[in-house]
């Protein structure tokens, strides 16, 4: 063998040999990094198995998920909860906004019904309501049996519960419209009991679900205030279906459970010798390019990013929720944002199969609703008081106790909600995302829906609707 060939290959047989010690010391100090981080969170009672957000195990008879007609909705292929809905009933500017102060405009949608009338459409869907107001008096919920395969979950049929939300609140709409108000509480009612099932499932799309759904539901809330028909009997039962709501710490809880499964997932990539077909599929370019770096970058790094990873993301959906405080820390969320923004850019950020930028504008949207629901339970206090004395206090701590258990610190960081009376009704607002008070002023009509959640306030006012 020719001298030059032989250096060549004991050079290359010694370049070898360094990549090889180079990726198991890497790798033992990247893996370490992560064994420790879960210790840790294990130590502060952190769970890492996707079971142990399973709702408790109920009998049949008594799970609203059981109810023949909510689990042929779940089932595969599923039955739709209810039919499908005209194209003029899933425009949502029809339906207004209490966010922004305007009601609905059912005149602009019995116009757009062609040889169809509101009552024939609702018509359609009495009985499947009459289905899920059956299921919904069962005292307990579960949607799947086994919540440690993210896969169980039924998302289509759950997306398609949306238009169950729609339904009923149209058919509240309606009713006010016509003065039956015992007939819009109830459907108010369903609706808001649908979204206490949610409250227990852990998966985040059950969670945005139930945010969507309480959005809507609290719209006949607000026009029902608005028009003040309802009762003071029908307010305090309105006030005891808003009483057991709580966004926060059903959300926080569904995004530990997206991130466990998250990591899961990234251990079965990390721990394959090779990696997986669909991991590979998530790269642009020749699978090469993907290959390639997998075998030159040490799996250690990897598992250092996920460890920074996670750390991150108890700053961005830990920290900031604090369901005991009934309490969401805007501070600390926004600047979370930002770290979590300088570590994609980091090279051990961009070797992250990255999950949290998905979830990263759900939080203020929970928080929007979320004060919507404080300030309807207010509003429930305020017009109770005004049936029984004849005017509005001039202060929410006049509500209590006659009217009101308590007065809740503001959501957004502790900072109260303001309130004011007005010549024709009242103003409550929270100082929203911005966390500056604007006066009560509702964001720009202009701006697109989610860019509205950070300018202006976070208003429910009576008396000057739009």
């Amino acid at each position: 063998m020719r001298p030059i060939l032989r250096r060549s290959l004991w050079t290359l047989g010694g370049l070898a040999a360094l990549l090889v010690a180079f990726h198991t010391v890497e790798n033992f100090r990247g893996k370490r990094a992560w064994e420790r981080w879960k210790a840790e969170r294990r130590a502060a009672g952190a769970a890492f198995d996707l079971s142990t957000f399973a709702p408790p195990v109920v009998p049949e008879a008594e799970n609203f998920a059981a109810h023949p007609a909510v689990a042929a909705s779940l089932g595969d292929p599923g039955v739709p909860l209810a039919p499908p809905l005209p194209k003029a009933v899933l425009d949502e500017q029809r339906f207004g906004d209490w966010q922004q102060g305007v009601r609905a405009d059912l005149g602009s949608l019995d116009t757009a019904l062609e040889g169809q009338t509101l009552s024939s459409l609702l018509a359609a869907y009495e009985q499947p309501l009459k289905d899920l107001a059956e299921a919904a008096q069962r005292p307990q919920c579960r949607l799947v049996q086994e919540y440690g395969v993210t896969e169980n979950l039924p998302i289509p049929a759950l997306l398609g519960w949306r238009n169950g939300a729609r339904v009923l609140r149209l058919r509240s709409l309606v009713a006010l419209r016509e003065g039956r108000s015992e007939d819009a509480l109830r459907d108010v009612l369903l609706g808001l009991r649908v979204a206490q099932h949610l409250q227990k499932e852990p998966h985040l799309i059950s969670q945005l679900l139930r945010i969507a759904w309480t959005n809507m539901i609290l719209q006949p809330i607000w026009e029902g205030l608005q028009d003040q028909r309802w009762s003071p009997e029908q307010l305090a039962r309105l006030q005891a279906g808003l009483e057991p709501l709580d966004l926060v710490a059903s959300y926080r809880q569904s995004l530990r459970f997206e991130r466990v499964g998250s990591q899961i997932s990234h251990e079965a990539i990390l721990a394959s010798t090779w990696l997986p077909e669909r991991h590979l599929a998530a790269g642009n370019g020749p699978r090469w390019t993907w290959v390639f770096p997998s075998l030159v970058v040490p799996k250690g790094w990897r598992y250092e990013g996920l460890a920074s990873s996670e750390r991150l993301a108890l700053k961005l959906f830990d920290k900031p929720l604090d369901e005991a405080r009934h309490w969401v820390g805007v501070t600390v969320h926004k600047n979370a944002i930002g770290e979590w923004t300088d570590f994609m850019t980091s090279w051990r950020g961009r070797m992250q199969v990255a999950y949290l930028p998905a979830l990263l504008g759900q939080t203020d949207r929970m928080a929007r609703v979320q004060v919507g629901l404080d300030h309807a339970r207010l509003a429930c206090g305020l017009e109770r008081h005004r049936l029984a004395q004849g005017s509005y206090p001039e202060s929410l701590e006049a509500l209590v106790p006659a009217h009101l258990p308590n007065v809740r610190p503001g959501l957004l960081e502790g900072l109260p909600d303001r309130y004011a009376r007005t010549a024709t009704g009242y103003r409550l607002h929270s100082v929203g995302w911005n966390l500056t008070d604007d006066g009560g002023a509702y964001p720009e009509a202009s701006v697109e829906r989610l860019a509205r959640l950070e300018q202006g306030d976070w208003v429910w006012s009576v008396g000057d609707q739009k």
